[in-house]
Formats: structure tokens, C-alpha cells, sequence
């Protein structure tokens, strides 16, 4: 009986020696297999403006006339270079058109040139207009844009429409 009881213990003695050499072994780290992670970033830019309408009231017969406010615009970008531009369409109602070019646009970027009928720091916007450019930064208030309308004795009464478009051109 005695032998059974040293056997037994023998036997659980080598067993928790063995899980103990195996608990010891497992402690150690061993290099497994290796995980590449790849970050791949696209070229972001965001444009966000201020307003969403602004409005020009010619109460006084043909001339120049202000619109009711500016409008800042905000670039946001990841890029090394970029370039915002924007547009005008005709504004066009019932009573008829008025073209772009009537429209005219001041801001930080404007060339100073001749007055064309708007003011010396206008620019007509009968053609594509440089808004703000840079490089890479978080937020940046881009420009500050002041808006005219020039209207003449064969523009009728009446409400026009149209709109000014944003473009953006980036360097990754």
C-alpha cells in the first residue's frame, strides 16, 4: 500500500514537474509571423463657403450695386499645392439675361488692373478667377470675396438667377 502512495506521489510529482517545464517553456517569446500594414492616404481638399446665396438689390435704375454680403471661403487640404478658381453663369430670368461678365468679383488675389466699370480691385467675371492657392495646412481662411453686378437700361424688372461654381486643382 505504501508503494502505491509513493507511486502515486512519483507519478504527480513527474506530472507537475512536467507542466511546470512546459508552463516555464511557454513563457518564453518566440517570433511568429510578421503583419504589414500599408497607410495608403488620397489627396483630399474641401471647400466650404460661407454663404449659399448672396443677392445684389438695384433699386436706383442702371449702375453698380453691391451684394448684401461677402462670402469667406475655407480650403482644408492634405496636398502640396492647389489652386481654388470659380465661375460665373449668365443670370438669367423671365425678363431675360444678363451675362457673366456683368458680374464682377474683389478679393485678396484680385490683379489690380484698370477699373472696368466695377471698381479698380474688381475683376469682371467673364472669365475663370483664381480664388486662393497654397500648400498643405490643416484650415486655412483661403480669401474674403466681394461681389458686383453692373446693370444697364436694357435690363428689364424682374428676378435673376444664376451662380458662381468652385473649382480646385491639387498636387498630391
Amino acid at each position: 500500500m505504501r508503494d502505491r502512495a509513493v507511486h502515486r506521489s512519483c507519478v504527480v510529482g513527474l506530472a507537475l514537474a512536467a507542466v511546470l517545464l512546459v508552463c516555464t517553456q511557454a513563457t518564453t517569446q518566440e517570433p511568429g509571423p510578421v503583419l504589414t500594414v500599408i497607410a495608403l492616404l488620397e489627396p483630399s481638399l474641401t471647400i466650404e463657403l460661407s454663404e449659399n446665396v448672396v443677392a445684389f438689390h438695384a433699386d436706383r435704375g442702371p449702375g453698380v450695386y453691391d451684394a448684401d454680403r461677402e462670402v469667406e471661403v475655407q480650403v482644408a487640404t492634405n496636398c502640396t499645392a492647389w489652386t481654388v478658381n470659380c465661375s460665373a453663369s449668365p443670370l438669367v430670368g423671365a425678363a431675360g439675361e444678363m451675362p457673366a461678365s456683368r458680374i464682377f468679383i474683389a478679393s485678396q488675389n484680385t490683379i489690380a488692373s484698370p477699373d472696368v466699370g466695377a471698381g479698380a480691385s474688381y475683376e469682371s467675371m467673364g472669365a475663370e478667377k483664381l480664388v486662393a492657392s497654397g500648400g498643405p495646412q490643416a484650415l486655412a481662411l483661403a480669401n474674403t470675396l466681394r461681389f458686383r453686378l453692373q446693370t444697364e437700361w436694357t435690363d428689364r424688372p424682374g428676378q435673376y438667377t444664376g451662380t458662381v461654381s468652385f473649382t480646385y486643382l491639387a498636387t498630391p
